[in-house]
């Protein structure tokens, strides 16, 4: 069974885009499969949310901050911008990414990423920030700076 995509609407060449943001200490667990064209997910302040599988066929941009957690099991698309600061966390279990994977890591904060594969990785790991990928990285990118660590 699979969450239909909800938010905008359609788009250009039938796709639908997904929205989801979550805030304010709240946790919310996504557990059927969410397919659609692109995503904008986030959570801030200290929320939890967790996707048991997001496929997108396009785009997704993913935005953690303010002690916040977000946890994605399984998470393909074409692909991804990943913001993550102030002392939050950002768990991929496995990345399916065919482009790149552009990311911010930034203010205490953590991006860990357990297996899979993605064509580029790009970015900056900053001001005392971790992470890590043990994903298949065919170009990596990254750049670390201000007593951060990227770890592949």
């Amino acid at each position: 069974m699979s969450t239909p995509a909800t938010g905008t609407g359609p788009t250009v060449g039938g796709g639908t885009d997904y929205q989801k943001h979550l805030s304010g200490g709240n946790t919310d667990i996504v557990s059927n499969p969410v397919d659609c064209r692109n995503a904008d997910i986030s959570s801030s302040h200290s929320a939890t949310l967790k996707f048991a599988k997001l496929t997108c066929t396009e785009n997704i941009v993913v935005n953690v901050d303010h002690s916040a957690t977000l946890v994605i099991d399984e998470l393909t698309c074409e692909s991804a911008t990943f913001n993550v600061s102030y002392a939050s966390t950002l768990h991929i279990g496995e990345l399916k990414c065919r482009g790149t994977v552009n990311i911010h890591d930034s203010y205490s904060s953590t991006v860990l990423i357990d297996r899979g594969n993605m064509d580029k990785a790009d970015g900056l790991i900053e001001f005392s920030s971790y992470g890590a990928c043990f994903a298949k990285i065919n170009r990596d990118d990254v750049r670390v700076e201000t007593a951060s660590t990227w770890r592949t």
